[in-house]
């Protein structure tokens, strides 16, 4: 499955603002889900969900221009959108901008837990910890029904920035695993 994440880790855009839609899912192939979103979006009514359960046809489906990518330009943009400092400004932007929608997450036993690693991995090892416990605190304060989401988007973008220092950056000493 196939799919297409329009999250907060993204560069602002004026779907997380104007239309107070944390998420928007672009499920399955992009030939049969994107049309309609694009459509929407162009009405001023984005869904959350896009999904299709049928397939494109393969034939009609040019193949891709490698040649016209350069991956290291893509590399070094990917690190940059979640390096920590531009990373965690965006959470802080899109936590100030969403609407809650009343609906509180409770902080159980799993919660706690993942609050626990995250304290260890990004507060105390990680090398965001001063970004990490500006967004907790300016969340404690500012926002605190919105700290399980908060913590959430903290994980996700580490996550993100190991995924793409592993994978894209591709360099040997840099290649120590997910929890380095």
């Amino acid at each position: 499955m196939n799919a297409l994440l329009i999250h907060p880790a993204f560069p602002p855009t004026f779907w997380s603002y104007k239309y107070a839609i944390p998420f928007i899912f672009i499920l399955n192939e992009a030939e049969l889900t994107l049309p309609p979103f694009i459509e929407d979006l162009q009405a001023g009514c984005p869904k959350r969900v896009y999904a299709s359960r049928e397939f494109p046809s393969l034939s009609a489906t040019p193949l891709p221009m490698w040649g016209l990518i350069d991956l290291k330009r893509y590399a070094t943009m990917s690190i940059q959108i979640y390096s920590p400092r531009y990373y965690y400004q965006r959470v802080v932007t899109f936590l100030r901008e969403f609407k809650t929608t009343g609906v509180e997450t409770p902080m159980d036993l799993q919660r706690f837990l993942a609050f626990f690693r995250s304290c260890l991995r990004l507060g105390i090892i990680g090398r965001e910890r001063a970004q990490y416990w500006k967004l907790m605190v300016w969340t404690l304060l500012r926002r605190p029904r919105l700290f399980s989401l908060a913590m959430t988007l903290a994980i996700q973008g580490y996550h993100f920035r190991k995924v793409s220092e592993l994978h894209l950056l591709n360099t040997p000493g840099k290649r120590r695993g997910c929890h380095a």
